[in-house]
């Protein structure tokens, strides 16, 4: 059985959609984009393909040649543990799909803090909402949640611009996507880590 159930064998519908719609996903020209919890890279591999420079981060070595394979030298892998890691520079966009998902609701305000340090002022954090309506007694990963849970976490260093529908092909549980931008000036912001 496999260890990553979320993971949909290639790069999620919506996204490619989105991306052929518009390359800069609303942020502009495409720049440098994070995603968390790469696994296998598919997602990575879809926005290299439409002109971002790809960083995948991931916990889990065997990760690596799957990205690689996925991003083809338009990109780097990562091997952290994503409350620790730290970038040099903040990136344009932080993709997370299946990232906020697989972390246990006691410790979703940690993912808050690291990415405002992962998201540049103005940046943009974008997110694949899912698994919502899920029942919290089955547990995770993935685990329940909500774009207001995510909002709890990313705290005020991020406003909520867009939260619609989303293809859920696929899955069981509703899907959205969400869409956050960084600001420049949080009040009462929680700082990064």
């Amino acid at each position: 059985m496999s260890q990553t159930p979320w993971d949909l064998g290639q790069p999620y519908s919506d996204l490619i959609a989105r991306l052929e719609r518009d390359p800069g996903l609303g942020a502009g020209s495409p720049g440098r984009a994070l995603v968390p919890g790469c696994g296998s890279g598919h997602d990575a591999g879809a926005l290299a393909d439409h002109g971002w420079v790809v960083t995948g981060l991931d916990f889990a070595p065997s990760a690596e040649p799957l990205f690689d394979a996925k991003v083809k030298g338009r990109g780097e892998f990562v091997l952290a543990d994503l409350f620790a890691y730290r970038p040099q520079e903040p990136f344009d966009l932080v993709f997370d799909h299946t990232c906020f998902c697989a972390i246990s609701p006691a410790r979703r305000m940690e993912f808050g803090s690291a990415a405002a340090g992962w998201v540049k002022p103005a940046g943009r954090l974008v997110s694949v909402v899912f698994p919502m309506g899920k029942p919290i007694e089955h547990g995770g990963p993935p685990y329940a949640m909500t774009t207001d849970d995510l909002a709890v976490a990313l705290g005020s260093n991020f406003e909520l611009v867009t939260d619609d529908e989303a293809d859920c092909s696929g899955r069981r549980w509703e899907t959205r996507w969400a869409v956050f931008d960084r600001l420049d000036s949080p009040t009462g912001a929680v700082e990064p880590l």
